[in-house]
This record gives C-alpha cells, structure tokens and sequence, in this order.
C-alpha cells in the first residue's frame, strides 16, 4: 500500500491533471476563477455614479441614462460569461472524472482476479464515486486564489481612497471570519473524512449482502444483517449531521459578519453623511451605497477561500484513497493521460457484414 511519504504532493497531481486538457483547464478558471470575481464589483460603482449624479454630486461628463445603459450591459455580460463558466467547469469535471475512472478500472483490471482490490468491491465503489468526484472538484478551485487576492486588492484599494479608517472599521469583522474557518479546518476534515469513511461502510456492506444473499438465507441470519446495517446507517447520519451542521455554522457565520459590518457602517457613517453650516458631506450617498454592495461581497470571497484551504485537505484524503486501490502501482498511474473519446461526433465503423434475411425482417 502506497505510504503518504511515497507519493507527490496534491498539487503535483493538480499540475498533471490540468495538462491533460490545458485549453479547458484555462477557460474553466480564468472564466469561473477570475472574471467572475471581478464582475460584482462592477456594479457597486455605476450605482455609486448613478446615486451621486441623483445627488448632485457626480461630474458633468456622466449623465443618468448612460450609467444605466452601462450598468444593464455589465448585468448581460455577466449572464454570458456565467454560461461559458458553467460549459467550461462541467466538462473539465466530466474529462478529468473519466480520466481518473478509467486509469484506476485499467489498472485493477491488471491485477489477479484473487487480489484485484485491497478493500471490498462495495467499498471501492465509494472511492470510484466520492473520491474522484473531489478531485475535479477541487481541480477547478485552484485559480480562485488568483480572482480572490484581486477582489481583495481591487475592492479594499477602492473602499480605502474614499475613507481608510471606515474601511479599516468594517473589514476586521472580515478578518475574524478568516481566521476562524482556518482554525476550524482542521476539526472540518476530519468531520468530512469521518463522513466519507461512514458512506464506504454501508456501501461496503451492502455489497458484501448482495453477493452473498443465499449464504445470509441458509444461516437464517438475516435479522442479524438488518440490524447490523441499521448500525451502520445511524453512525453515518451522525458523522453526516455532524459534518453538515459544522459547515453550515461556519457558513452562517460568515453571512452573518457582513451584516456586522454593515451595522458597523451605518454607525460610522451616520453622523459623516450630516453637514455642517451648510458645508458638503465628506460621505455622500454613492459612497455608502458602494460600501454596502461591497462588504457582502468581499465577506464571501473570504469564505470562499477558507473553504479552498479546507478543500484542498480534503482532496488530499481522497487522493491517499485512490492510491490505496493501486498497491505496487507508479503513484503518476492515477493520472497518465489517455485518450478518452469523448468528443466523437460519428459512432466507429464497424466490420462490414453482409445483410441476412432476417435483418430484412427486422427493419
């Protein structure tokens, strides 16, 4: 069995995966990982525009009906985008999927019949489902650091150049949500790894039942079977509550920090939106109105990357699964690019065969 200090690391098999199909692996992240950070920001600033032209207080060269315009094909380039992300994800999850499904089949199918899986066929239809499921998964995630430290840096430089110390005031609300999920990783894989280890036993025993049914029958030990997977079945809703209910804490959590920010700015800038002896606000209306449309965002995006630091541990449990089904095997056998076929646009022809009577009668 392959020891964890035999294989690479994640991010090699992350390299290698990624080469297989490099054009789909830089639309899926360039699109999902980047540009759709980008583009809610956008919208926070033709609002501000717009608010401060109602005010009284934008330039002369923009006028209402053009921000609008503006805004409304942000909004259409937006949807676009969204659908060429969703082509571009998809179909890297279903190739890399396939790619790792079909190396570890091929590789099993090499062994003998007597010693062809380490654990139970039941069990290794889990690692064939869950696990290979995350590294795909996970694959599509590895950009996102990019587009997040570019919302971070772009949204943070643009809040701060209207007011630093606001922006200092409703961004540590942020930080604690950042620094709370990676001080919870930890307990979260190993909910998750509890998880996953509940889900391959009950798949594991309901292959072991299925083929042996008329052994379970002859003993007359079925009431024994039933309660044993009754067993099972309640220590995987327990690891399964325990998993989700932590992650959805974590979650509400972080929801909850911008609307503490957002509490903390109506605060702050309550008495900075007054004027006094008829001098002009030094926070006008746009202003607040771009800070609101940016804290949630921004809070997301810090969620999003604790939720990328907890993925990636996660992945690495998977990966240590998959190569367990390869004992003796080249740890790089798990992610040899192979041909796949998926993009045949006409079936392969066959031998020629000449027509019989029959198939006249058929058709």
């Amino acid at each position: 069995m392959t020891t964890p200090q035999q294989t690479p690391s994640t991010w090699r098999y992350m390299l290698h995966l990624a080469r297989y199909k490099l054009w789909l692996y830089l639309a899926s992240g360039l699109l999902a990982s980047i540009v759709s950070y980008l583009f809610p920001l956008l919208p926070g600033l033709i609002v501000r525009q717009i608010l401060n032209l109602l005010s009284g207080e934008a330039p002369v060269a923009w006028n209402s009906w053009t921000l609008l315009a503006l805004l409304v094909g942000i909004a259409l380039t937006r949807q676009v985008v969204m659908l060429g992300t969703v082509s571009s994800e998809q179909s890297l999850h279903i190739v890399i999927n396939t790619l790792l499904r079909r190396n570890l089949l091929a590789r099993i199918l090499e062994y003998p019949g007597a010693n062809a899986l380490p654990e139970s066929s039941g069990e290794a239809i889990t690692r064939f489902r869950e696990d290979v499921e995350a590294m795909p998964n996970f694959l599509s995630w590895t950009l996102d650091p990019v587009g997040q430290g570019l919302v971070l840096i772009l949204g943070l430089g643009t809040l701060a150049r209207i007011n630093f110390w606001i922006t200092l005031a409703v961004f540590v609300p942020l930080v604690l949500t950042f620094i709370l999920v990676n001080l919870a990783a930890q307990r979260i894989r190993r909910y998750r790894k509890a998880n996953q280890e509940a889900i391959g036993a009950v798949t594991d025993l309901l292959g072991e039942i299925f083929g042996a049914v008329q052994a379970i029958k002859t003993a007359g030990t079925e009431r024994h079977v039933v309660d044993y997977f009754k067993t099972l079945n309640e220590t995987r809703r327990v690891a399964t509550l325990r998993d989700l209910l932590f992650s959805k804490l974590l979650g509400s959590f972080s929801t909850n920090a911008a609307n503490i920010s957002t509490g903390v700015l109506l605060l702050v800038v309550a008495r900075m939106m007054q004027t006094k002896s008829g001098s002009p606000a030094t926070f006008t209306v746009g202003d607040f109105s771009l800070f609101v449309s940016y804290l949630g965002w921004l809070a997301e995006v810090t969620s999003m990357f604790g939720n990328y630091l907890t993925r990636y541990r996660q992945t690495g449990i998977s990966l240590q699964r998959l190569l367990d089904l390869l004992p003796g095997a080249s740890p790089q056998t798990l992610v040899q690019h192979e041909p796949l076929y998926l993009w045949r646009t006409q079936p392969p022809e066959l031998p020629y065969r000449a027509k019989t009577p029959e198939d006249h009668l058929v058709s």
